[in-house]
């Protein structure tokens, strides 16, 4: 009976993976002209070469990203673990925490302490984005008008024409765009806090590479490479 034998270059002779990223999600996930940029991006590449396995990251808009991943057509990345989710996903372990601030004009002061507080406002929200299931059910309810926007840079500009009453961002994302200006500020409570994750659809069955990928993402953490990375794709994207 002829052995089996899986060489390196049967390896990498397999098409290689396909991961979906947001295209405006900066320093996280973005597009720049056409490529995957970005936190999740890099640090992804880098598990995956440690892995020994092939990864093509691929940068859509949000809803087209998770309509892929819905469709089993490919992986995505720097999602949330929602309720909705959990019945079509296997996730790995968690990439990094995304802390969601509430802001709005210093001039037009709000006190936010719970999903409650934005009862009556327009929020402005990152168009195909989930805010978790309490801000979600809130938003079924229509106990705020919630207002769909594609990227935080013209959430903040609609935010400033008062086109919105407080605008959700990522703290990181939002830094970024604001920088130090002063006409916009941020309640000091989050409006929630997320970890974030590769995802693949169950029907890949990806199970066993997402173990391998935990592993060899802890291996990163350990050795001071995640923190590198992070800090190069925060620099990169100001």
């Amino acid at each position: 009976m002829a052995l089996l034998c899986f060489s390196p270059i049967a390896v990498w002779a397999a098409p290689p993976l396909q991961i979906a990223v947001d295209t405006e999600n900066p320093p996280f996930m973005y597009a720049s002209h056409g490529v995957a940029k970005g936190f999740y991006p890099d640090v992804i590449k880098h598990v995956f070469a440690r892995m020994g396995s092939r990864v093509v990251i691929t940068p859509l808009p949000w809803p087209r990203a998770l309509a892929s991943a819905r469709a089993g057509k490919m992986g995505i990345a720097g999602l949330y673990r929602i309720s909705e989710r959990e019945s079509w996903l296997d996730y790995s372990a968690p990439l990094f925490v995304e802390r969601i601030l509430v802001y709005h004009l210093t001039m037009k002061p709000i006190h936010f302490k719970s999903v409650a507080d934005l009862n009556g406002l327009k929020v402005g929200v990152i168009r195909g984005w989930s805010y978790g299931d309490a801000f979600d059910q809130a938003r079924k309810r229509g106990l705020f008008t919630a207002y769909e926007l594609p990227s935080d840079e013209l959430g903040m500009k609609a935010l400033r024409a008062r086109h919105v009453d407080v605008m959700l961002a990522i703290q990181q994302s939002a830094q970024i765009i604001l920088d130090s200006t002063t006409d916009i500020t941020a309640e000091p409570l989050p409006l929630a806090e997320f970890s974030t994750y590769v995802a693949f659809p169950k029907s890949m069955n990806m199970r066993e590479l997402l173990t391998r990928f935990n592993l060899k993402l802890l291996d990163a953490r350990k050795d001071g490479n995640f923190s590198a990375i992070a800090a190069h794709a925060i620099a990169e994207a100001k």
